[in-house]
């Protein structure tokens, strides 16, 4: 069977080593977007698996390359993770099989863009992702396999990240062997069910200490490291936020001594910032203009007015 991967970013990467490892038979190639300016990309290594293996490898620097690629290798099933572009109905109606991709959220809630992160803003519990066969509407095909993992008020998105790569790691091979025999149960998504979420950008980070402290914390954990991170501005400087909890005084009276965004306390590990609705939020790890920087330098002024 021809099996086109269109992949990037090391899920994406351990993603391709998970499947290949039952399938190595299959007639492969590999598409990866040239991406060396993401601090995210596996460029190098997807190059030298393929080389590892034999494998067809082309690099596409746009979706249209990509469909040129694919329309020549005239692939039976197509496998997406870590892609950059929308891929148009003709290239979804080639494969036989179909085309999967991995999103995620535990379709059919939030459907678009970010959902893990916006899953994580909203202070959901029990997070995770979805394999699902890609239709021209948005996030909507029938599941191949879900995987759900549980998440701490005081994990971020990393940690997220690493325990829907070991599930998914760990169960997706057999159903994709299933895939591939003709013997894969898909299960159809209960539209009556499905949320939408918008996709993100860096500057939607900005953080709004009117917020209490608990939808504070959810919003920087959400979108610390390996994303772009929840930040504030004072004056010119861009001050990102890395990893914070919630303090002790929300809810209580020395919180109130506080208007939103002004320095409660200081410690050797950590400031404590008052937030909206009589809460505060410590801060122990940050940036400064996208550079390492010490509490002290980034907290070493009134957080009065600042916004």
């Amino acid at each position: 069977m021809k099996v086109a991967y269109l992949g990037s970013k090391p899920l994406g990467l351990a993603i391709l080593k998970a499947v290949f490892e039952v399938s190595p038979s299959e007639d492969w190639q590999i598409i990866h977007p040239a991406d060396q300016r993401d601090g995210r990309s596996c460029l190098g290594d997807f190059a030298e698996f393929a080389r590892a293996h034999d494998i067809q490898f082309d690099v596409v620097k746009s979706q249209v390359d990509a469909d040129r690629v694919i329309q020549e290798f005239q692939p039976d099933v197509i496998l997406v993770c870590g892609w950059y572009w929308l891929i148009g109905e003709a290239i979804l109606q080639i494969p036989e099989v179909g085309v999967f991709g991995i999103h995620n959220s535990l379709l059919p809630k939030y459907r678009g863009g970010a959902p893990l992160v916006w899953s994580i803003i909203n202070g959901d519990t029990i997070v995770g992702s979805s394999v699902f066969q890609i239709k021209p509407g948005m996030d909507d095909g029938p599941i191949l396999v879900n995987v759900k993992v549980a998440l701490a008020e005081h994990e971020d998105i990393a940690d997220a990240l690493a325990r829907i790569e070991a599930g998914l790691v760990r169960t997706l091979p057999e159903k994709w062997e299933a895939l591939l025999a003709g013997t894969a149960v898909l299960k159809p998504q209960d539209d009556a069910q499905a949320t939408f979420v918008p996709q993100r950008k860096p500057k939607d980070g900005r953080i709004d200490w009117g917020q209490n402290a608990v939808t504070t914390h959810n919003f920087i954990r959400a979108q610390t490291r390996p994303y772009p991170g929840a930040f504030f501005m004072d004056g010119d400087r861009k001050i990102s936020i890395w990893k914070s909890s919630v303090d002790v005084r929300t809810g209580g009276a020395e919180a109130g001594s506080g208007k939103p965004g002004e320095l409660l306390a200081r410690a050797a590990d950590h400031f404590v910032i008052a937030c909206g609705e009589n809460s505060a939020l410590k801060i122990m790890d940050v940036s400064v203009d996208g550079e390492p920087a010490s509490l002290e330098a980034a907290f070493g002024i009134s957080m009065k007015g600042l916004g």
